[in-house]
């Protein structure tokens, strides 16, 4: 068997979590340093579930083919022509993880009344992606991982050309 990711991420009571093996390390990527962080009864909820699941004993589970989080409740909607040109997504924080990965934050910068996943940005931009995750409605933020990611914090994405149409 061979390792080649020594990460995995789950949604647990509505937060994505990273669980990374190779620095064994949990990962609440949608609150990174400086943002609101989870108080103590849901921090404890998450390592206790994690636990008795076994999620923190084992890298086996971190062997698997690539995928995307789903997400329920999540449409797309429409943005018209010309609104498009300020729609974007800007790296926030950047971080090595699991075997050759790199986890990468994003803060959308723009006010925009329909819900966006973060697979409606342009990630590929960026370098090539394995799997994404987007933050509540309210928190307007998301990550990617990367297999290779040739972009830095601060960077900027937009949003993907089917969004740039109305109709």
């Amino acid at each position: 068997m061979t390792l080649n990711r020594l990460y995995i991420p789950l949604k647990i009571l509505r937060e994505d979590v990273i669980v990374d093996y190779r620095n064994k390390d949990v990962i609440f990527p949608n609150r990174p340093e400086g943002a609101t962080q989870l108080g103590f009864k849901g921090v404890s909820v998450i390592s206790n579930y994690l636990n008795a699941e076994g999620f923190l004993d084992t890298v086996d589970l971190a062997v698997f083919e690539p995928w995307a989080l789903p997400f329920s409740g999540l449409s797309k909607g429409k943005l018209c022509e010309g609104s498009h040109s300020s729609v974007t997504a800007k790296v926030s924080y950047v971080r090595e993880i699991g075997f050759n990965r790199v986890l990468a934050g994003f803060k959308f910068l723009n006010k925009f009344e329909v819900d966006l996943p973060m697979d409606d940005f342009e990630l590929e931009k960026l370098g090539e992606m394995e799997c994404w995750g987007t933050g509540a409605k309210a928190q307007k933020v998301g990550w990617a991982v990367y297999t290779e990611f040739s972009g830095n914090s601060g960077d900027e994405i937009l949003i993907s050309e089917e969004w740039h149409q109305c109709g």
